[in-house]
């Protein structure tokens, strides 16, 4: 009798573990549609230049449907001196980009993004011409060491709305599109992550140590 009590005991123990093998884990990634895991900074005396590479849908649309991703480099020139005419900006990853900058009156600054086959993940040089006078312009990431990585920040995110992610899931995959992007403001780090579908969007702030710092949900326009 002992022995028989032993066994189902063992025997319930494996189906346990084995359900819980099978259930479903969230595959949040699978949802990504926007991602920015860096930005990079650097100034000279007449400059600051910000580059932002992450990979987008295209076209970007938050409307809860993944369009094919492709990678960009997103930068934006800040003059520190009232000269006007064209800026060029040109850096290297796996081959040499160049594009001249627009300015746009909502940033107040000369912007660009560049289609790019490689982002830059270290450190890089930066070339700003003006006048056919180049200037070369370091660039160093504004990510902390101590800040978490994207997929812990995308986590934080989940466990905090789990109720609300799961409920707008299917086999663990979430029915809509992810927006993770590092914002790097005043020497710190956040992270934004957004769950889109068709009706809503649920934006938090969470801090580069994974607190939620805020949250908010909005009806989808599109």
């Amino acid at each position: 009798m002992k022995f028989n009590k032993i066994f189902i005991a063992t025997l319930l123990a494996i189906i346990s573990i084995t359900l819980c093998g099978c259930a479903h884990k969230p595959q949040l990634n699978e949802s990504v549609s926007r991602l920015r895991t860096n930005c990079f900074y650097g100034q000279t005396d007449d400059y600051e230049l910000y580059i932002y590479p992450e990979t987008r849908e295209s076209p970007m649309i938050a409307d809860g449907i993944i369009n094919p991703t492709e990678n960009l480099v997103i930068i934006k020139l800040k003059l520190k001196n009232n000269r006007t005419g064209d800026y060029v900006v040109s850096f290297r990853t796996d081959q040499v980009y160049e594009d001249t900058l627009s300015f746009s009156t909502f940033s107040d600054c000369f912007v660009s993004s560049v289609k790019v086959q490689k982002l830059p993940d270290k450190p890089f040089i930066a070339t700003i011409t003006y006048k056919n006078t180049p200037v070369s312009v370091p660039l160093n990431t504004l990510l902390l060491n101590d800040t978490i990585s994207a997929d812990k920040a995308l986590l934080c995110a989940y466990n905090n709305k789990k109720e609300y992610v799961d409920e707008r899931s299917n086999g663990g995959i979430f029915n809509g599109e992810i927006y993770i992007r590092l914002i790097a403001e005043d020497g710190k780090n956040y992270w934004y992550v957004g769950f889109i579908d068709k009706e809503n969007c649920l934006s938090l702030l969470i801090s580069g140590n994974g607190e939620v710092l805020e949250e908010r949900t909005l009806k989808n326009p599109s």
